[in-house]
């Protein structure tokens, strides 16, 4: 019997030499154990993450030198058009004139500077301030006049009222589900994530009337527009997201 428990003495101290564990806490003093155990067997292919995160294949295969080929991939050339055909039905509509057109040049250099304000944190600067002689980067008011992109604000439009009676009742995000799922869909695509991916919500504010806007009595902007989010959490990479409706939720097709 001494010579059995000597043998299992020795069983457990080997198995503690072979795993070490450290202790992190968290923000809410939640504490975490990361252990680390050493094992020769091999894990199932299935559990095995063998693609390191990065642009898919499906991204190499259609970028070349040029920045309007990296733009095309989360704004392709269909869904260009789409919203270049109903913000020229709404502005035909509200100024009657039929002959009222743009370019898409044009509309991509309006959704390039959107980005543009996001990426140096602009996006509270008023339009009339991005063009004043004192502003840097010198990007927005080099590549569009201010007229012209005050005209593309103010008549962008991503769907047509004739389809709204029908759609609208039954689905709170029918006025913008055709581009943002076009949009979703083309990240999805353009980007294969790495091992590790972060779900969160994100807060939009917003003064527009709509049907899902949410009321925040306790933050600065009260009415906002919520969405959930999937991100790489190396490159912060926005892989999926979708908005939140409160308690209805989105049909199923």
């Amino acid at each position: 019997r001494s010579g059995s428990t000597s043998i299992l003495t020795s069983k457990v101290s080997t198995r503690e030499s072979s795993t070490s564990t450290t202790k992190m806490i968290a923000k809410d003093e939640t504490e975490w154990e990361i252990t680390n155990q050493s094992s020769s067997r091999r894990k199932a292919a299935m559990n095995v993450l063998v693609k390191r995160g990065g642009p898919s294949t499906h991204t190499w295969q259609r970028v070349d030198d040029s920045v309007i080929s990296v733009f095309h991939l989360l704004f392709d050339v269909s869904m260009l058009r789409l919203m270049k055909r109903y913000t020229e039905w709404n502005a035909q509509r509200k100024l009657n004139n039929n002959n009222y057109t743009f370019s898409l040049k044009e509309l991509e250099i309006l959704i390039s500077k959107m980005y543009v304000q996001g990426v140096i944190c602009t996006k509270c600067v008023s339009v009339n301030d991005l063009w004043v002689c004192s502003w840097e980067p010198t990007f927005i008011k080099d590549t569009m006049p201010k007229d012209i992109c005050q005209e593309l604000l103010r008549f962008l439009h991503l769907n047509e009222k004739s389809s709204r009676p029908i759609s609208l009742p039954a689905d709170k995000f029918t006025l913008v589900f055709e581009i943002w799922e076009k949009f979703t869909t083309n990240s999805i695509r353009s980007y294969s994530p790495g091992e590790n991916i972060t779900t969160d919500e994100q807060l939009l504010p917003s003064k527009i009337r709509c049907r899902f806007t949410q009321f925040m009595a306790n933050k600065l902007d009260k009415y906002e527009l919520k969405f959930w989010f999937a991100a790489d959490v190396v490159t912060k990479y926005v892989c999926n997201g979708f908005p939140y409706f409160g308690n209805d939720t989105r049909p199923q097709n």
